[in-house]
């Protein structure tokens, strides 16, 4: 028959210290990569991939959006809507964002 070992006193169980010490060091690295996805998201980043698309692309590729966006008029309002709240939020004072930063970086010892 097979020993049960108890999980609150094996030896080789991570400590409490060493539990929060790496569960910091995941919201670390989980802020860098949220960090990076939101400079990827701004809207002027967003604006110059699209601009990047359509100019690589045809006239086509603008008919087509429009074609779309003709078919399906209430999706493509609710898309432009939010894109202008994203554009307008972006426009905004750049120092809540670095202070949001500090906050986090603070927060979790970085």
């Amino acid at each position: 028959m097979a020993q049960v070992k108890d999980p609150m006193t094996a030896s080789d169980e991570a400590t409490s210290r060493e539990l929060r010490d790496d569960i910091r060091r995941t919201r670390a690295q989980m802020d860098v990569t949220v960090d990076a996805i939101e400079d990827k998201l701004t809207p002027g980043e967003l604006f110059h991939e699209a601009w990047t698309l359509m100019r690589g692309g045809s006239s086509s590729s603008v008919n087509r959006v429009l074609r779309i966006a003709r078919r399906h008029p209430m999706p493509a309002a609710i898309i432009s809507l939010g894109l202008g709240w994203m554009v307008y939020e972006g426009s905004g004072d750049q120092r809540r964002e670095v202070t949001g930063r500090r906050r986090r970086a603070a927060r979790y010892g970085r």
